[in-house]
C-alpha cells in the first residue's frame, strides 16, 4: 500500500473512532458506540503494527511506553476481584484507551506525521465547537452537545485551545495570526457556552503557563498577549451577554458571585461528602481496590443521605482510581503528570535538533494536562473519547521532544513475536466485548415491563443473569423488584402470584440491606407493603432492628417517614408521604410535609443544584398542585 494511501486510511479510521466515541447521548456506557469505536481503534493499531513489522529491524522499548503497556493489563486484572465484573470489563477498556492511544501514536509515527495527526484532532474539536455554538445560539442555555453532560463537552475545547494558542503565538504573519485568533474565539465561545467550571478552570490555569513559556522563548510580545487575552475575555462576555439578553440561563448560576454567596457551593459540599464516603470505601479495599468500574455498585452502601449526586461516578478520578484499582492504579494514573512536568521543564531550554517548536510541544503537553486538572473534580478518564484525545496529545508532545534513552532493544525475531501477539490480544478483547455487549444491551433496553408475558420472562432471565454477574450491583436488584412488583399486580395466574410477591419483597429487602441509607429503596418497600399488606408483619420482623427501629406506627408510614428523613431533598419521598397522609384522612400532615419540601427547595444551596433538571421541575409542579388541593380541602372540608 502506498504511503499516502496508508496515511489517509489511518487518519480516516482515527477520525471515525473519535466521532463515534464522542457523539452519543450519555456520559456512561453506550455499548454500540463503545464497541464500534474500539474496533476501529484496534484495526488501526493492528494495521500499523503489521506495516511497522515489515520495515523494522528492532523494537525499541522506552520507559513511558513500558509504563503505558503495564497500565492496560493491570486495569483488566482488577476484573478478577471486582465487585461488578461486567462493568469492570467495559470500564477497564475505556480507561485503557488513554495509554493505548499513547502507544498507538508511536506505532503510527512512520506513516502519520505530527502535523497530520494534530490537524485531525483540531478539526474534530472544531466540528464540535460549531455544534456547541449553534446549540447555544438556538437555546441561550448551557450547551450539552452530544454528551448530555457539559463537563465532558467542555473538556474538548479546553484541550484544543492550547495548541491553537501556540500556533497564534508562533505565527509570524498577520494573516496567520488572524486565522488562529478566529479559531481561538470559536473554541473559547464553545468552551464558555458549556458553563463547565472545571473546563474553564483547567484552561485558565494552563494558559498563563503557556504565556510564560512563550515569554521565555521570546515568542511573546505585549501586543500578542493583549490580543489573545482580549479574545478570550470578549468570548466570555459575548456568551454572558447573549444569554442574559435572550432570557436564557444566567452564567452567574455557576461561575460568579451572586447576593454575597457562591452559587454552586451546595454542589461543592455534596462532592466533599462524596469524597468522605469514598475515603471510607478505600479503607475497606486498601490494596487491590474493588475492581475498576465498580464504584456505582458499592457506593450506595457508603452514601451520605444528604449527598445529592447521581452516584454513578466519584467526581474525582484519582480518588476513584484509588478505590477501584488500589494504590497501583493511582500511581500509574499519576505517572503521566510526571512526564508532562518533565516535558515542560525540558522545553525551557533551547534544542536546535528538534524540528517541532518547543512552544508547540509545551502546548500539547498542557492540552493533556487540562484533562488531568479537570479530573480532580469530575469524571474525565471514564469517557473513551476524552481518553483517546488525552493519549494522542501527550504522545504528540512526547514524540516531538528529545527522547530518553531506550531501556531495551528487541531484535527482529522477538519483535515479530511481540507485534504478532498484540493484535491477537486486541482482537480477542474486542470479541469478548462484542459478546458481552448483547447481555448489557438487553439489560439497558429492557426497562419497560409493560409488554407480553414472553417479553417479561425474557427480561427476567436477562436481568437475573446480569444479577449473577454483579450480585452487589443495585441496578439489576431494582429492576427485578420492579418487574416482579408489576407482575404481582397484573399477572392473572394466581398460582404463581405468591411466589412472585415473595421475590419482589426478597429483592427489595436485599437492596435495603446493601444500601441502608438510600431513601428510594424504602419508598419501593412502602409501595409493596401498601399493595400487599398480608406480608407486612413478616417483612417488619426481617427489617427490625437492623434497618428500622421498633415503632407502633403503621409499617408503610414508618417506611415513608424514614425515607423522607434520610433524604429531605427527595421530591418523590415528599409526594409519597403526603399522598399516604391524604389517603388516610390527614390533610394537615400532608400539607406540612409538602410545605417543608418547598422551603427546602427554595434554599440557595438546593436551588442551584440542577435548575434545568426537567424531572425536578415536574416534581415541584406536582408538589405545588398538591398544596393547592390540600389547602382547598382544609379550608372547605365539606365541598
Amino acid at each position: 500500500m502506498k504511503h499516502n494511501t496508508l496515511s489517509m486510511t489511518f487518519l480516516g479510521l482515527i477520525a471515525s473512532s473519535l466521532f463515534i466515541a464522542i457523539t452519543y447521548k450519555g456520559t456512561g456506557l453506550n455499548i454500540i458506540n463503545l464497541t464500534v469505536s474500539s474496533l476501529l481503534l484496534m484495526i488501526t493499531a493492528a494495521i500499523a503494527l503489521y506495516y511497522n513489522l515489515r520495515q523494522a529491524s528492532q523494537l525499541i522499548i522506552r520507559l513511558p511506553e513500558l509504563l503505558a503497556t503495564l497500565t492496560i493489563p493491570w486495569l483488566f486484572a482488577t476484573i478478577l476481584w471486582s465487585q461488578a465484573p461486567l462493568l469492570s470489563f467495559y470500564t477497564a477498556w475505556i480507561i485503557s484507551a488513554f495509554p493505548f492511544a499513547f502507544l498507538l501514536r508511536g506505532w503510527l509515527k512512520p506513516w502519520v506525521s505530527d502535523q497530520q495527526l494534530l490537524t485531525l484532532l483540531l478539526l474534530v474539536i472544531g466540528f464540535y465547537a460549531f455544534w456547541a455554538t449553534g446549540e447555544f445560539l438556538n437555546t441561550a442555555q448551557s450547551t450539552h452537545g452530544p454528551m448530555i453532560y457539559q463537563g465532558n463537552f467542555g473538556a474538548l475545547f479546553a484541550a484544543g485551545l492550547l495548541p491553537v494558542n501556540a500556533f497564534y503565538l508562533l505565527s509570524p504573519g498577520k494573516n496567520g495570526q488572524k486565522r488562529y485568533l478566529l479559531f481561538t474565539a470559536l473554541l473559547s465561545i464553545a468552551l464558555f457556552s458549556t458553563y463547565s467550571r472545571g473546563s474553564m478552570l483547567s484552561y485558565l490555569i494552563t494558559l498563563p503557563v503557556l504565556l510564560y513559556l512563550a515569554y521565555r522563548s521570546s515568542q511573546l510580545t505585549p501586543a500578542k498577549a493583549i490580543r489573545l487575552c482580549l479574545t478570550v475575555t470578549l468570548s466570555f462576555l459575548l456568551i454572558y451577554g447573549y444569554a442574559k439578553g435572550m432570557g436564557g440561563q444566567d452564567m452567574a448560576d455557576k461561575t460568579a458571585l451572586t447576593n454575597g454567596t457562591i452559587p454552586g457551593i451546595s454542589s461543592i459540599n455534596a462532592r466533599l461528602m462524596l469524597y468522605q464516603s469514598m475515603l471510607q470505601m478505600v479503607q475497606d479495599f486498601p490494596f487491590l481496590g474493588s475492581g475498576i468500574g465498580s464504584f456505582a455498585a458499592i457506593y450506595p452502601q457508603y452514601r451520605n443521605p444528604a449527598e445529592v449526586s447521581g452516584g454513578y461516578f466519584g467526581h474525582n478520578d484519582y480518588l476513584q482510581f484509588l478505590h477501584e484499582g488500589g494504590p497501583i492504579l493511582l500511581l500509574l494514573a499519576l505517572l503521566p503528570l510526571i512526564l508532562i512536568a518533565r516535558l515542560l521543564r525540558h522545553n525551557l531550554q533551547p534544542h536546535p535538533q528538534s524540528t517541532t517548536p518547543a512552544l508547540l510541544t509545551s502546548a500539547l503537553a498542557l492540552a493533556a494536562a487540562t484533562f488531568f486538572i479537570h479530573a480532580a473534580a469530575d469524571f474525565i478518564f471514564y469517557h473513551i473519547g476524552l481518553n483517546i484525545l488525552a493519549g494522542f496529545f501527550l504522545a504528540l508532545a512526547y514524540h516531538s521532544s528529545c527522547k530518553p534513552k531506550p531501556l531495551y532493544v528487541l531484535p527482529l525475531s522477538e519483535a515479530k513475536l511481540f507485534s504478532a501477539l498484540a493484535p491477537l490480544c486486541l482482537s480477542l478483547a474486542w470479541v469478548t466485548l462484542a459478546i458481552n455487549s448483547y447481555i448489557t444491551a438487553n439489560m439497558e433496553f429492557q426497562s419497560d415491563w409493560f409488554g407480553t408475558r414472553d417479553n417479561q420472562k425474557l427480561n427476567a432471565e436477562t436481568i437475573l443473569f446480569y444479577h449473577q454477574l454483579n450480585p452487589n450491583h443495585p441496578s439489576p436488584l431494582l429492576r427485578l423488584t420492579e418487574l416482579y412488583h408489576y407482575q404481582a399486580l397484573h399477572d392473572p395466574d394466581n398460582q404463581q402470584k405468591q411466589k412472585i410477591i415473595n421475590k419482589a419483597f426478597g429483592y427489595t429487602l436485599q437492596m435495603l440491606q446493601q444500601s441502608p441509607t438510600y431513601s428510594r429503596y424504602y419508598l419501593k418497600m412502602a409501595q409493596l407493603v401498601q399493595n400487599f399488606p398480608d406480608h407486612e408483619n413478616e417483612i417488619r420482623l426481617k427489617m427490625i432492628p437492623a434497618l428500622l427501629p421498633p415503632s407502633d406506627e403503621p409499617f408503610a408510614e414508618q417506611l415513608l417517614k424514614h425515607a423522607h428523613r434520610l433524604d429531605p431533598t427527595s421530591e418523590m419521598a415528599s409526594i409519597d408521604l403526603a399522598l399516604y397522609y391524604q389517603r388516610h384522612q390527614h390533610p394537615q400532615k400532608a400539607l406540612q410535609v409538602l410545605k417543608q419540601s418547598t422551603r427546602w427547595f427554595n434554599t440557595p444551596g438546593i436551588r442551584s443544584l440542577s435548575p434545568q433538571d426537567e424531572s425536578r421541575q415536574r416534581y415541584q409542579r406536582m408538589i405545588k398542585q398538591h398544596i393547592q388541593v390540600l389547602e382547598k380541602q382544609i379550608s372547605h372540608p365539606h365541598d
